[in-house]
């Protein structure tokens, strides 16, 4: 994803339209100026129970998410049957991850771990301040002088918010192992820093870090077989989003309509650890096929069809499920040759110079519209 620096010599950069700051962490770890729901550093922004991903207007065990009204009915993040359903789950998924639902998959929410190097760690000082009017907390880093301001938003429970301006405290992605009601919150007032821990079902701000994705999923591949679509990619455990759009669903204003049934296919695959893949297109449609036998007549002539699937990628065309021996033409929408071939194994590829725009790949009597990427 793009990521612009303000300027060369700026701490602060974007990413998907939220600002975060390198403070020179050993672990690398780049932490985000404010908090979800917030526009700027002094805003306290939302308050989320740990593992929930949208506010509401009570917070306790009652409306919490993960539980059956009580804290010895968790049904997820569980490690002991004290308290509920045992997964043995302790940190976070990140479907469950306000960072990452509310802002987005470079988005997550720091672990133990990270808030532990950010304000215990020997490499940041911390200034209980006033900072435009907000108290907080600001973390100046030892190795680079950059810094991020931490509002002391207080916590919501029950109905109502406490302690706004007087002390803070932030959610980890990580619960305590032996008492996994609690997941771990660092908390801060005037004069004092804890590594503290509390009720999952409380309201708590969320400050962000840059989830680090590991790569680009691969594009998928598009095969149509037995009447169904199939999605693949070389990238394991991918979900896939797709659109199909049928041509012929319309408006028309002419007194006859020749339909033909054409089908445009736009699939991309997407996985947490990974940036979604480039964008697959492909046009399914039905070709017709010459009777085998002859000297058959009848009074109600039917036309056999087969289906054939049309995918472009770099300029290649690739046309699947077509009849042995037929030929295949491409042209460009004002009518100039780009390549022709004759289908092999019901198979037929063509490389032409066209690598966005239309291009029209005449099968055939039939010709088809094809978008090519």
């Amino acid at each position: 994803m793009l990521a612009v620096l303000m300027s060369m010599t700026a701490s602060v950069v974007y990413a998907e339209e939220h600002e975060y700051v390198d403070l020179g962490l050993p672990s690398g770890t780049l932490w985000a100026t404010c908090n979800v729901g917030a526009n700027a550093p002094e805003e306290y922004g939302d308050y989320f129970a740990w593992g929930e991903a949208k506010t509401k207007s009570t917070y306790d065990w009652g409306t919490y998410k993960y539980c059956n009204g009580t804290n010895s009915s968790i049904t997820k993040y569980c490690t002991t049957s004290t308290y509920g359903c045992v997964d043995s789950k302790t940190q976070l998924d990140l479907q469950d991850d306000a960072a990452y639902v509310n802002w987005g998959k470079e988005w997550c929410m720091p672990s133990q771990a990270q808030w532990a190097e950010l304000i215990f760690g020997d490499y940041t000082t911390t200034v209980w301040i006033k900072q435009n009017g907000v108290y907080g907390r600001k973390i100046t880093s030892k190795a680079n002088g950059y810094s991020i301001f931490l509002p002391a938003a207080g916590k919501f429970d029950g109905t109502q918010v406490y302690f706004a301006g007087s002390s803070g405290e932030y959610w980890a992605s990580t619960i305590l192992e032996d008492y996994p009601d609690n997941a771990y919150n660092p908390w801060f007032n005037k004069s004092i820093i804890s590594a503290d821990d509390g009720y999952r079902y409380l309201g708590l701000s969320i400050r962000p870090v840059r989830h680090i994705l590991v790569g680009k999923c691969s594009m998928p591949t598009i095969t149509y077989k037995n009447g169904k679509l199939t999605f693949a990619s070389d990238t394991e455990g991918v979900q896939f989003v797709s659109e199909i759009t049928d041509t012929d669903i319309k408006a028309y204003n002419e007194a006859e309509i020749d339909l033909s049934v054409t089908y445009t296919i736009r699939v991309h695959a997407t996985h947490p650890e990974f940036y979604d893949s480039e964008e697959a297109v492909a046009t399914l449609c039905w070709i017709e096929v010459e009777p085998k036998a002859e000297g058959i007549e009848t009074d109600v002539k039917e036309m056999a069809t087969v289906p054939v699937l049309i995918q472009s990628n770099n300029g290649t065309l690739r046309i699947t499920g077509a009849e042995d021996g037929m030929p295949v033409s491409i042209y460009t929408i004002s009518g100039q040759l780009l390549g022709t071939t004759v289908v092999r194994d019901n198979e037929a590829t063509v490389s032409t110079n066209l690598h966005d725009g239309i291009a029209i790949v005449k099968m055939g009597n039939r010709a088809v519209k094809v978008l090519v990427k």
